[in-house]
């Protein structure tokens, strides 16, 4: 498999599941990108609700679904290939038409996508499997890496994160806590250390702005897609991080925030 199928394939099954499954990472890592793609199209080993979802979003993508196997067939990859005639070309073609649609949008929305094929990707990412567990909680147990990130900025996100800190906090936040986060974000962005926090209000946009009254770089991990701006109040302060940080998140352009599924 060439490394720009893998990609492609990696894509793809960033579009058709939601980030971090566990049961889509455990697989990608087993059989590989493109042998994982193969067998949730058509369903072989996985689980019910996996191939479901990936046939629904499919569908919404406006491809036909190939359906020859399902999860209660049993087969293998290789008998799967032996009914269809080419499981791969499938696979493929769905790699493909989905890659080149998700790199479209992200030139339309001035945006790149790395994943871990990718010399920016975070290898730290990888350390995210560590703090998985088993189980019916998805909270727990869905921690796997993205199969893939947008991002939009000038900055490297791997040299960025390289020396970084987390600032996290409340929403709803005190003057005290409001001093306390800026005043330690410009402290570290002026002694050259990445802040990294989420975009919402409160403790997290307070820290960003501390950073960048520093001319440090800032990190904003959005809980939505690349092209929303959420919340809106902080429009402003988003639109300096993608001219003097980084901007990224693993949710697909057009998804709005929500809460966790269980």
């Amino acid at each position: 498999m060439t490394a720009d199928m893998d990609r492609a394939a990696r894509l793809a099954l960033a579009h058709l599941v939601e980030p971090g499954s566990r049961e889509l990472g455990l697989l990608v890592r087993r059989v590989g990108a493109l042998e994982a793609l193969v067998m949730v199209l058509h369903g072989v080993a996985v689980t019910g609700a996996l191939a479901g979802a990936v046939q629904a979003r499919l569908t919404a993508a406006g491809l036909a679904a190939a359906g020859p196997g399902t999860a209660a067939d049993g087969l293998g990859v290789a008998g799967l290939a032996e009914r269809t005639g080419s499981a791969d070309a499938w696979a493929q073609r769905v790699a493909r038409t989905l890659a080149d649609a998700m790199t479209e949008r992200a030139e339309q929305l001035g945006a790149r996508i790395v994943t871990a094929a990718d010399d920016e990707w975070p290898r730290s990412l990888d350390d995210l499997t560590r703090v998985s567990h088993e189980g019916a909680d998805a909270l727990r147990r869905d921690t796997d890496p993205p199969l893939c990130l947008w991002l939009r900025g000038p900055v490297r996100l791997e040299q960025t994160l390289e020396r970084s800190v987390s600032i996290v906090g409340a929403r709803a936040m005190t003057g005290y806590g409001q001093y306390v986060a800026s005043e330690l974000a410009f402290g570290l962005a002026e002694r050259g250390w990445t802040v990294v926090s989420g975009g919402a209000l409160g403790v997290d946009v307070t820290a960003h702005r501390g950073a960048l009254a520093a001319g440090g770089v800032t990190c904003a991990v959005l809980a939505c897609g690349i092209d929303q701006v959420y919340p809106v109040s902080n429009s402003a302060v988003f639109e300096r991080i993608t001219e003097e940080g980084v901007l990224l998140t693993e949710w697909p352009p057009g998804t709005r925030p929500h809460k966790t599924r269980s």
